[in-house]
């Protein structure tokens, strides 16, 4: 990536979701984590569709909600942190490259991905592609309300 931006200064590289989807699915098994139809898995794979400055709240967001489903995780709580500690450490550091927000260069990938892969994990030969917005819409309704309750938080009054 640096020989590129080295001698293309002014373009901007992307990385592709698909590939995102892949690695991220494969670092779940990896820690132990086959359940490909957990929620914790499903709502980080629409991190990406989010602004990059969002990142950051919305993965804190995935952490409340394994600290408040404490007795459904309790088994699988420490190979959890460990996914998420990579999430954090990948995604945090190259936001801007995977974001994927009002880009709509890629939307076909988180289709087809969708379409082929997703759907069927979850139970159905039409996959709900609704269900996945519907994932999206509620990271996306949930970051304001978020932020809203951290700067009251931090600034009370």
């Amino acid at each position: 990536m640096s020989a590129t931006t080295e001698i293309f200064p002014n373009v901007e590289l992307k990385l592709c979701w698909f590939n995102f989807i892949r690695v991220s699915a494969r670092k779940w098994k990896t820690f132990g984590l086959n359940d490909l139809n957990d929620e914790i898995l499903q709502y980080t794979f629409v991190i990406p569709t989010l602004p990059a400055n969002q990142f950051k709240n919305s993965i804190e967001e995935i952490e409340a909600m394994i600290d408040d489903n404490e007795e459904k995780y309790r088994a699988c709580i420490e190979k959890l942190q460990s996914f998420i500690k990579f999430i954090k450490l990948w995604w945090q550091s190259t936001a801007e490259s995977i974001s994927f927000s009002n880009n709509m260069n890629n939307s076909i990938n988180i289709s087809e991905y969708f379409d082929r892969h997703l759907g069927s994990k979850m139970g159905s030969l039409l996959p709900d592609i609704f269900l996945f917005f519907d994932k999206t819409n509620w990271l996306k309704i949930m970051l304001p309300t978020i932020a809203n309750l951290e700067a009251n938080v931090h600034n009370p009054g």
